[in-house]
């Protein structure tokens, strides 16, 4: 169980309170699903140490997760990652020996999954392709443990209820299981999800090259369910970026771009909650990740 903090916030405003995904295992938020992934296709016995190949496309954070599992077990990885990715995260699949397929920027994170996809189906007796895009895993796992570990952390706070959740939407699978879950226990909970301004699909917009990882993949996921959120913010990567210093100024936690757009998100539901209200929101990964990005 990741930690959940009780965040700075100005006179006026609700409480904001952030779980802290970076200080799992591998880093990032992404481990619990790679995790899940990886045990559902031992268990159908289609993984064999060795001989399998795990085949996903990434814009990191799954990628350094996965890949790190997948050393532990002995199958091969390979990544299809868009060539426009911070050289961090590409390292830190590598060193787990990872193999990195870079795809062309302007195909986006759409052309990354449908080269992978191509890839895996192309051996489909030694390629398994894990999906994260499609894979109802990984909504499922952020509801039956994401979503149950913050309903138990703000019970033992002494306020259990969570006015609003705020959460970036990447492959949509944290908002969708976090967002129903809690929705089954605070039924008025706002779910408010956070996209790039620069590609706003989820808003009626055009999927456009951004530089906040981990969200805006300018495509509707599979498993997104729309009816998990009630509303969209836009977050400006300016808007991240000072949401990056502020965490980091304000808080002590350095971490990415993506928690830098929650942040930011939640501070604006935040205000318009007012004193007294409670939000909730996601610290995804560190910002050691991202220092080359400008």
């Amino acid at each position: 169980m990741t930690p959940l903090l009780k965040l700075k916030t100005p006179e006026g405003y609700a409480e904001i309170w952030a779980k802290l995904e970076n200080l799992i295992g591998a880093g990032n938020s992404k481990e619990r699903i790679c995790s899940a992934i990886i045990a559902d296709a031992e268990k159908r016995g289609i993984l064999r140490a060795g001989k399998t190949t795990v085949v996903e496309a990434t814009s990191g954070n799954t990628g350094v997760s996965l890949s790190l599992l997948c050393a532990s077990k002995r199958y091969k990885t390979v990544l299809f990652i868009p060539e426009s990715v911070s050289p961090e995260r590409k390292s830190l699949a590598r060193v787990y020996g990872a193999q990195i397929v870079e795809t062309p920027a302007d195909e986006l994170m759409e052309g990354a999954v449908k080269r992978a996809r191509e890839f895996a189906e192309e051996n489909p007796d030694t390629h398994f392709f894990t999906d994260q895009f499609s894979n109802p895993l990984n909504p499922e796992t952020h509801r039956l443990e994401t979503a149950r570990e913050i309903i138990t952390q703000m019970e033992e706070t002494g306020a259990p209820e969570i006015d609003a959740f705020i959460m970036g939407v990447g492959t949509g699978g944290t908002i969708t299981g976090v967002g129903t879950e809690i929705k089954k226990i605070f039924s008025d909970t706002e779910v408010v999800a956070v996209e790039p301004a620069s590609s706003a699909v989820l808003s009626g917009g055009k999927a456009g090259k951004h530089s906040i990882p981990g969200i805006g993949v300018g495509f509707v996921p599979d498993i997104l369910d729309s009816n998990s959120y009630d509303r969209v913010i836009a977050v400006t990567e300016d808007e991240a970026r000072s949401g990056v210093a502020e965490l980091a100024q304000n808080n002590g936690l350095f971490a990415g771009m993506s928690s830098g757009a929650n942040y930011t998100a939640a501070m604006k539901v935040a205000l318009e909650l007012g004193a007294g209200k409670r939000a909730v929101t996601i610290v995804c990964d560190s910002g050691d990740r991202y220092l080359s990005v400008k």
